[in-house]
Order: structure tokens, then C-alpha cells, then sequence
């Protein structure tokens, strides 16, 4: 039987992760040069820089171990982006497009870096 915050998670994915909603394209040319890779062509255990947009962002119920998690999608494939310790990153929301560098590793059947370097893409206007 599913958690409440498992429902509620879900349900807030959904809602954000509307395609109508966000842009979730990444022009292929500002990837290749900004020298960044796909998030499809990479496998857990390897090191990666991706450019992308954040489609959701979650945090833990309280009284539960502080995780801040984001989903990056570059238009290949999603990565997840899990920062240990935190129930917030400043600047990080649904709909922003960042760069991120760090080690792949696998959660289940999720790709994911944890703790990764970021910087925040400006918006082009």
C-alpha cells in the first residue's frame, strides 16, 4: 500500500513534469558547446557534465533525513540529482536549466549523482 507522501510525490511530479508547461528541449549545439554530454549515451559509474532542465524537485516529509532530490532532463533522457544532508538548494526550482558535473551512479534502476557541482543557466530572454 502506497505512503501518502509516496502518492503526493508522484502527483507533484506529474504536475510539474507537463511537457505543455516546460520547455524540455536543449538546443543540441549549445550542448556541444558548452561540452556537455547525453544523458543517454552515459553509464552509472562514469564521471559527466550534462546541461538540462529541472523537471520536479522533492523533499522528505519532516522527521525524516534531510535529502534535497531534482530530476534533470536534457531531452535524451533524465538524470537524478540527489544532495545529501539539505532540504533546500538555493536556486534550484522546477522549470530552471542548469549544468551539472559529478559521478554517476545507479539507485535502482535510476541514474543518478549525488551531491553534484551546479551552476545555474540565466534565462535567454
Amino acid at each position: 500500500m502506497p505512503s501518502l507522501f509516496s502518492s503526493l510525490k508522484t502527483t507533484f511530479r506529474n504536475f510539474v513534469s507537463n511537457d505543455d508547461d516546460l520547455d524540455t528541449e536543449v538546443d543540441e549545439s549549445q550542448s556541444a558547446q558548452a561540452g556537455v554530454q547525453k544523458i543517454a549515451d552515459v553509464k552509472a559509474r562514469e564521471k559527466g557534465t550534462f546541461l538540462g532542465q529541472i523537471r520536479a524537485v522533492t523533499t522528505p516529509p519532516p522527521g525524516t533525513q534531510p535529502v534535497f532530490e531534482a530530476e534533470l532532463f536534457d531531452g535524451t533522457g533524465e538524470l537524478g540529482l540527489i544532495w545529501l544532508g539539505r532540504t533546500h538548494v538555493t536556486g534550484i526550482a522546477a522549470g530552471i536549466t542548469m549544468r551539472v558535473s559529478g559521478r554517476v551512479a545507479a539507485k535502482g534502476k535510476r541514474l543518478v549523482i549525488f551531491n553534484p557541482v551546479y551552476c545555474v543557466q540565466p534565462d535567454e530572454a
